[in-house]
């Protein structure tokens, strides 16, 4: 089993030692402290077959950067351009993001599906912050909205916001992307 794996591998307080999570379908190891090491790739290939999931990360503290960058690490996945590209979906809506680079707010979404649930037929909205679609894309997929403009600043969210909308289907005609 996972726990079994990673029981005698961690350096946390046996409290926290078993604390992992998931992220679409992959697994985020908690605590950060789980050591890694070199010639690990088999050890990390069992975690990931325990797991039920086709990539594993080390999870990390968001960096300090302005961005809210991710320092997650990836140590098991497919590789290739997009091997550290996760999809979370929520209420028929998809929210892909390089894990990597980019965090993931899973604390926001009851208020996404509430976003999602209001009758906001033909409206324009303005998203500030969007990051990789947490607002606009429940708004637009699920809400009627007729426009929105998703300003975001950080290029790792800019590009997931982007993808995002493609992968739902939102029309350009739909949206504006405001950098900066």
């Amino acid at each position: 089993s996972l726990a079994d794996l990673l029981r005698d591998r961690s350096t946390a307080p046996a409290s926290d030692r078993l604390r992992w999570t998931r992220l679409g379908d992959d697994a985020v190891l908690v605590p950060p402290d789980v050591p890694v090491g070199d010639g690990d790739g088999a050890f990390w290939a069992r975690v990931a077959r325990a797991a039920g999931a086709s990539r594993v990360f080390r999870d990390a503290e968001i960096a300090p950067d302005g961005f809210r960058s991710s320092r997650r690490v990836l140590l098991h996945g497919p590789g290739g351009p997009d091997s550290s590209w996760v999809v979370v979906r929520e209420a028929g809506v998809a929210y892909g993001f390089d894990a990597t680079h980019t965090m993931f707010a899973r604390g926001n979404g009851s208020e996404r599906m509430r976003f999602g649930a209001l009758d906001a037929r033909g409206e324009t909205v303005v998203d500030l912050y969007a990051g990789v679609g947490y607002f606009a894309l429940p708004l637009l997929c699920r809400a009627g909205v007729a426009f929105a403009h998703c300003c975001e600043w950080a290029p790792a969210a800019v590009a997931a916001l982007r993808r995002n909308l493609a992968a739902n289907g939102v029309a350009e005609s739909r949206y504006a992307i405001h950098v900066g």
